[in-house]
């Protein structure tokens, strides 16, 4: 195997990893549909709110708090 076929071989193993973070990040834990993403900005208190909600089965993930630099 020259080192062209390893560098494929790379590729594909680290695209499947991205699609698995991927897929827990976006997909839903309890049904699997796509999360619907809203994101609350404070511009004075310099944070970011983000709310992820199922809209075929309702679930709520927990609210995540980003902060601004």
């Amino acid at each position: 195997m020259d080192s062209s076929d390893e560098n494929c071989t790379k590729d594909i193993v680290f695209y499947s990893l991205k699609d698995r973070i991927l897929e827990k990040i976006e997909d839903c834990e309890v049904c699997k549909a796509k999360m619907v993403f809203g994101h609350l900005p404070d511009y004075r208190s310099l944070i970011i709110q983000e709310n992820a909600r199922c809209l075929e089965c309702g679930y709520t993930r927990k609210k995540f708090l980003f902060f601004i630099n």
